[in-house]
């Protein structure tokens, strides 16, 4: 708001009117994701999401979630992915996968502006289901802390950015499609 009123003033030059632009329009996506997580935890922990199951690719999901967050989270890390096949096809909700492949690597993203990020997908036969491990080269995850990340508002760093609210819609629907999250 206090970017806007300036704004509007008109006594900046147009290269600093444009660097303000570029700032509303960050806090503004910032504050976008903010309001669909918060609609999405009530949605969720009230019952009334529903999952669109379909046949989906999962290394398809996994490519364009590396895509969408490497576009998103701008980091000189490297993006490491280890897929054992081309192709996965499995009865999911693509939407809700993407949605929590993209709330992984986002977060690794937040902690590793350098360094690493690896993506790895394991396949159990004996279960039937598929195994998704995410690590980065960042400062990692004290043991003792591991299962509060995925609880709501949680933040392990309170100067970094976000609301502590992805990792919980992570769980909450990994959950909702019957897998779990160690």
């Amino acid at each position: 708001v206090g970017f806007s009123e300036v704004l509007t003033s008109g006594e900046f030059p147009p290269e600093e009117q444009k660097e303000f632009c570029e700032i509303i329009k960050k806090n503004s996506d910032s504050l976008l994701v903010l309001v669909s997580d918060i609609l999405d935890i009530s949605r969720m922990e009230s019952g009334h999401i529903k999952m669109t199951l379909e046949q989906a690719d999962v290394i398809e999901v996994i490519n364009h979630s590396v895509l969408t967050v490497k576009q998103t989270r701008r980091t000189d890390a490297e993006y490491i992915l280890n897929l054992p096949m081309e192709c996965l096809m499995v009865q999911t909700d693509a939407y809700r996968l993407k949605q929590v492949m993209v709330n992984l690597l986002s977060n690794a993203a937040k902690f590793s502006p350098a360094g690493s990020i690896t993506m790895s997908l394991q396949i159990d036969n004996d279960n039937e289901q598929f195994i998704v491990a995410v690590s980065d080269s960042g400062c990692g995850i004290p043991a003792d802390k591991a299962e509060k990340v995925f609880e709501r508002f949680e933040k392990l760093d309170e100067f970094k950015q976000g609301t502590g609210l992805g990792l919980s819609i992570t769980r909450l629907i990994v959950e909702k499609l019957g897998g779990k999250i160690w």
